[in-house]
């Protein structure tokens, strides 16, 4: 859990915005997750186990 994105700017707990940005990360792996299964078949290859990802650093987008 991301301890500075469970808080607002006024430093009280929002675990609406929380559960948001987390569902929102969520999506984006499964996009990425979704992509990568679709390069490997269009060349020629299969994922046959659990694809894990680690976010390293922000990224603006």
């Amino acid at each position: 859990m991301r301890n500075e994105e469970l808080y607002n700017n006024s430093g009280c707990v929002d675990k609406t915005a929380y559960e948001a940005l987390k569902n929102i990360r969520r999506e984006e792996r499964r996009a990425l997750i979704n992509l990568l299964k679709l390069t490997a078949e269009n060349h020629g290859y299969e994922i046959t186990n659990r694809i894990e990802l680690r976010e390293i650093k922000e990224v603006d987008v």
